[in-house]
Formats: C-alpha cells, sequence, structure tokens
C-alpha cells in the first residue's frame, strides 16, 4: 500500500485542479485510502469520517 503522506499530498493535488480527471491510479489512492481509514476507525465517528473524506475527494454530493 502507499504511504498516507504521500496519499493525502497527491489527493490535495488534485482537488487543488478543479479541472484535473481523475486517472485510474487517482481513483486507486482514494480508494486505497478510504479502506485504511475504514481499517484503521474503531466506531461510527471514523466512518463517517472516512466517508467524509472519500466523497470530498471524490467531489460527490451523496455518498449512497
Amino acid at each position: 500500500m502507499m504511504s498516507s503522506t504521500w496519499t493525502c499530498f497527491h489527493l490535495q493535488a488534485i482537488a487543488e485542479d478543479p479541472r484535473k480527471v481523475l486517472t485510474r491510479a487517482d481513483m486507486q489512492s482514494v480508494f486505497e485510502r478510504f479502506l485504511e481509514q475504514l481499517s484503521e476507525g474503531v466506531d461510527e465517528v471514523d466512518f463517517r469520517s472516512a466517508l467524509d473524506d472519500v466523497t470530498s475527494q471524490l467531489d460527490l454530493l451523496a455518498f449512497a
């Protein structure tokens, strides 16, 4: 798995350029970070935080 520092930096760069289209590698980074957050979480607050993070990175208004 990629390091969280690299992933967060990479995702921040994506967020700063809204014209950038997410590539397959970008999507993989977002998904890997989401899985890391889920595996490290211990309660509903952590789960909601992981969902909030992934939805913001993917620029989604709702996550089903």
